[in-house]
């Protein structure tokens, strides 16, 4: 497998944690430009994955040109359109609704122009084939890591967090409107409590929170000790679209999640089975008190959460998709003897995407 990284400022430790894994990295000085690199290697591939919809449209007519022998995969990660119509609709833009509607037709573009489509839920898969006839999409979900661990218990966690990158602007906008219209409700049922939110790229809107039972951390190395001393997570996104890693995080680290429907959608999620689901204010902090109050209800959650973790999201769950995806290119790994008697006789896949 290559990893051809987009842009030249990737961190090296993320490139060095790639290489580690026994990914071949692409990086200057050998190469910065991928049209170069593939003008000599790219009759080398048998598959090449394009991830997210400006790296498929900067990359793909290079693909098709220098590696015509290859199956070209559009992973559109979430579907950007849908997002972004759906940020319209809070906004009223008429510049973001260009935007939105430019994106449709790139992506519908992409898809059409792809020889398979990747997208992260069912709900995903189904958009696009009402919008693409005929176009082969295949669900591929966000895999998240399970381990092991001794989590505490209800009674010894207390304060709720959010995480989530803050380079991506629904996280922005969900941590201003959970802060403004409904912690206050919450505050006013559960004094003392306190709200803490994780994610890298802070802006200063978000830093200026912090206060009285808000604290503000910025990015942390290491989430999980936080996670432990919290009794549950919040996904108060007004907008956005895919598989959202910041609820099946916390699922997977025996945290329970109160959630806007569009936050949950896509992912198995039901109602007071295995998450909280709201969209008002006022009844979105109605179901952080309940669950903050509830150890039987709080306890049925953890236990469920878990277990749709480890049917649709972990790595067990993703490895027969991942498989039928490499035969579908004309990729077969083999047995492990078959690959260390023939360690140069295998064929080649590409992975290009942004850092």
């Amino acid at each position: 497998m290559t990893f051809f990284p987009n842009y030249p400022d990737t961190s090296a430790a993320n490139l060095e944690a790639i290489q580690n894994m026994g990914v071949e990295v692409i990086q200057p000085p050998l190469f910065s430009d991928l049209r170069a690199y593939l003008k000599e290697y790219g009759s080398e591939y048998s598959l090449v994955i394009l991830s997210r919809a400006d790296i498929a449209a900067q990359h793909l007519s290079v693909v098709r040109y220098y590696a015509p022998q290859a199956k070209v995969v559009f992973d559109t990660v979430d579907l950007h359109f849908l997002r972004e119509e759906r940020q319209v609709k809070l906004s009223g833009s008429a510049e973001q609704t260009k935007r939105a509607e430019r994106r449709r037709r790139q992506e519908l573009t992409l898809v059409k122009l792809a020889d398979l489509t990747l997208v992260v839920s069912p709900l995903e898969k189904a958009i696009l084939e009402a919008q693409v006839p005929g176009c082969t999409i295949q669900v591929l979900p966000t895999i998240q890591g399970l381990t092991l661990r001794n989590c505490p218990g209800f009674d010894d966690r207390t304060d709720l967090l959010f995480i989530g990158g803050f380079d991506h602007p629904p996280n922005v906008d969900a941590v201003l409107h959970f802060v403004s219209k409904v912690f206050p409700h919450i505050q006013d049922k559960i004094p003392g409590i306190v709200f803490h939110v994780i994610g890298s790229n802070t802006p200063a809107c978000i830093f200026d929170l912090a206060g009285p039972g808000i604290r503000v951390h910025g990015r942390i190395p290491d989430v999980e000790p936080l996670f432990d001393r919290c009794r549950l997570s919040v996904a108060p996104l007004r907008y956005g679209a895919g598989v959202k890693g910041k609820v099946n995080q916390s699922m997977a680290l025996g945290v329970p999640v109160v959630a806007t429907s569009i936050a949950a959608e896509g992912m198995h999620l039901e109602h007071e089975h295995n998450i909280l689901i709201a969209d008002e204010p006022e009844e979105f902090a109605n179901e952080v008190v309940r669950l903050w109050n509830d150890p039987e209800l709080w306890n049925n959650l953890v236990g469920n959460g878990y277990k749709n973790i480890q049917m649709h999201f972990s790595t067990a769950a993703a490895q027969a998709k991942i498989d039928q995806l490499l035969a579908w290119a004309g990729l077969n790994a083999g047995t492990q003897e078959e690959r260390e008697a023939n360690p140069n006789d295998r064929p080649s896949l590409a992975f290009i995407e942004p850092s």
